[in-house]
């Protein structure tokens, strides 16, 4: 596929199905097809979450933002890749950026379980 839906899409799945390297793979595909396509970004600042790999995580969404910058789903994502670098304030930023955009449900209980650990911290 040319557009960077489809690798976005597969890109997904293959991180639903617990292959972070591989989805990096076609977020990246996708992001060479579509260089202002924030969700291929997005995804695979997920997938550099689930490997554990922050700090490129939070670069990943950083780029994201400046296609998509009202993108809720992006800030709740960066908020936790920021608190669990430990990036506490800046974390914090992000989650009060998050609450004043639209969010679906998965993704504003996630905001509220890191507005609670972000409390704590």
């Amino acid at each position: 596929p040319s557009l960077p839906f489809a690798y976005d899409e597969w890109g997904t799945e293959r991180l639903i199905k617990g292959d972070p390297d591989g989805a990096i793979v076609l977020f990246e595909r996708a992001h060479k097809a579509g260089p202002h396509f924030a969700d291929a970004l997005e995804g695979w600042g997920e997938a550099l979450m689930r490997k554990g790999d922050f700090r490129a995580a939070i670069e990943r969404l950083r780029q994201a933002d400046s296609n998509a910058p009202h993108w809720g789903r992006n800030h709740v994502r960066w908020a936790e890749a920021l608190l669990r670098s430990g990036q506490d304030r800046a974390g914090r930023e992000q989650i009060q950026v998050a609450t004043n955009l639209a969010l679906d449900s998965a993704d504003r209980a996630t905001l509220e379980r890191l507005v609670s650990v972000g409390a704590k911290n």
